[in-house]
């Protein structure tokens, strides 16, 4: 009778054995799945910008470019007070729907060494620092970022950028980093992009919400070698576009900045990480597709210029 009794509650103890033993094995399998320690978990990023107009979409249409999606999204970028993020070229931002990503130099290296990008090893040493492949005939026009979307890894980096540790309880959530580290919104803005696919490579038609409008020849890579290949591939496309870019063109970012944050942007010029790189006369030109359209509101050399909704 005894025995009897007591075998329910064994029962009892053993499924509930099991049960915590299968929670801990479904985190553990997300966890190395999501973000893996020692790994770089985001995809390399090149990029050329261009300037578009009514004969672009034809002439995308005729070399057999697809219309993959139109849609509208809001991005948020945020910064601390002095601007130490940006400064050091990385950029945080929460795309409506998609969440965070960290935006960083390409450069791979050891989690708290002193190249501000680094490689995320869960704070354990790596190999050395390892500059990518540079092609110097393109270096002005093209971009090349390395995209972090793992909240661990984001936390790491931006934690390691600002001399910080992580807490226990936010060390991979971003939104609580955000806030103890506190981060504040500098830039939010609303962009209709128009995404063609042509082969490998994405084509991106931006206008965004203070009147502005910006194209991009994008792909993505895994490995540092595959840059010098893909960049050949861009280049190519876009000389069968028509577009031979001497001069980086500026992004939404950049003309965000001048317009509605010009202490902000003049110290990133200070920092290298916005470039004047066109004469005086394409700067004039330049200069003119910075400034705001008639009738839009601008911050004159404010600091407290509200995050527009234009």
């Amino acid at each position: 009778a005894i025995h009897k009794e007591q075998n329910p509650i064994c029962c009892r103890k053993i499924i509930r054995i099991l049960f915590q033993f299968w929670i801990l094995c479904v985190c553990v399998c997300v966890c190395v799945c999501v973000c893996v320690p020692g790994q770089i978990s985001g995809a390399i990023e090149v990029e050329q910008k261009f300037l578009f107009g009514p004969s672009t979409i034809e002439k995308l249409t005729n070399l057999g470019a697809i219309l993959e999606s139109c849609a509208s999204f809001r991005d948020s970028y945020y910064d601390v007070p002095d601007w130490c993020l940006t400064r050091a070229d990385h950029w945080l931002r929460d795309r409506e729907g998609l969440g965070w990503e960290l935006k960083c130099p390409l450069v791979v290296g050891a989690v708290g060494s002193d190249t501000p990008c680094a490689a995320e090893t869960d704070n354990h040493l790596s190999a050395p620092v390892l500059q990518p492949p540079r092609d110097t005939r393109s270096s002005d026009t093209v971009s090349q970022y390395q995209e972090v979307t793992c909240p661990q890894n984001i936390v790491t980096r931006l934690c390691g950028l600002l001399d910080r540790d992580p807490g226990q309880n936010w060390s991979c959530c971003v939104n609580k980093a955000v806030e103890e580290l506190g981060l504040q919104v500098f830039a939010s803005f609303v962009t209709t992009r128009h995404k063609y696919r042509m082969g490998d490579l994405h084509v991106d038609l931006d206008e965004v919400d203070f009147g502005y409008t910006v194209g991009e020849v994008e792909a993505m890579v895994q490995r540092l070698e595959d840059i010098p290949e893909t960049l050949e591939k861009i280049q190519k496309f876009c000389k069968q576009l028509g577009l031979e870019e001497k001069t980086a063109i500026p992004g939404k970012m950049s003309v965000f900045l001048h317009r509605f944050r010009p202490a902000h942007y003049k110290a990133l010029i200070g920092a290298g990480v916005v470039r004047k790189v066109m004469n005086t006369t394409e700067e004039q030109e330049w200069e003119s597709l910075m400034e705001p359209q008639p009738g839009q509101n601008e911050c004159q050399g404010s600091e407290d210029c509200p995050n527009v909704n234009l």
